[in-house]
């Protein structure tokens, strides 16, 4: 998980891992891939709607009269849960709160069928 443009990646270990597609496959997710925002609009879907000032299709009526509907940014906590549940483990950068969350979600075992983990 990087905040990092792939235009910067050559000359730095993610450029490396690009072109060794024989032995890696990297993934990239951005904020309007489908995955994304369909677990954002089930969220606030799911009665939490108000928190994130989402308005559901139910009051469809009442949205010419408010504020176009915001959904929550779901990318972050999309690629913190896929980084705690990584099988190969975890290294983050040292004082990051996202890398923090990561080794807490780690710790505690928050993915399905894994006890904790010591290693990070």
């Amino acid at each position: 998980m990087t905040d990092l443009p792939e235009g910067n990646w050559t000359g730095s270990y993610l450029g490396d891992l690009t072109r060794d597609s024989g032995s890696f496959k990297l993934h990239v997710l951005r904020e309007n891939d489908g995955l994304v925002t369909r677990t954002a609009k089930k969220l606030a879907a799911a009665g939490n709607g108000m928190k994130f000032s989402y308005i559901p299709e139910s009051l469809d009526g009442m949205k010419k009269h408010c504020c176009p509907p915001l959904l929550p940014n779901m990318l972050l906590y999309i690629e913190e849960s896929l980084c705690s549940c990584a099988s190969l483990g975890f290294v983050g950068t040292a004082g990051s709160t996202i890398a923090e969350s990561i080794e807490l979600m780690r710790k505690y075992g928050v993915c399905c069928g894994r006890g904790s983990t010591e290693s990070y």
